[in-house]
């Protein structure tokens, strides 16, 4: 794992399970790529202004995965079964809540 996207993380509006990441890859496209997904547990409003993404290649960012560890606290951190990690501090702190999650990446290209 040795790319690195920097980007932003956070619950959907009026939702406390729903969540979106959104990171800008530094290829020559600067191609945007979101994760979006459910969490298997309630939390409370929460987000990062500042998250980084840390995956092995492109292709790790594709399709459907299971979030196997979702720790919440005054940071977020995911990792999913590939591999891939989302890790920043939240905004604000919530109640430590560790869980599972499934999200799907979905890729814009600009």
């Amino acid at each position: 794992m040795a790319n690195t996207a920097t980007g932003w993380f956070k619950l959907a509006k009026d939702s406390n399970t729903m969540f979106v990441g959104c990171f800008t890859l530094s290829n020559p496209t600067k191609d945007v790529i979101t994760l979006a997904g459910k969490l298997g547990a309630p939390i409370e409003q929460c987000e990062s202004a500042q998250a980084t993404l840390t995956y092995g290649d492109v292709k790790d960012l594709e399709g459907a995965h299971e979030v196997n560890h979702a720790d919440f606290g005054s940071y977020v951190s995911l990792s999913l079964d590939n591999g891939v990690r989302i890790n920043g501090a939240l905004n604000n702190q919530v109640t430590s809540v560790h869980t599972s999650a499934k999200g799907t990446w979905i890729s814009n290209q600009v």
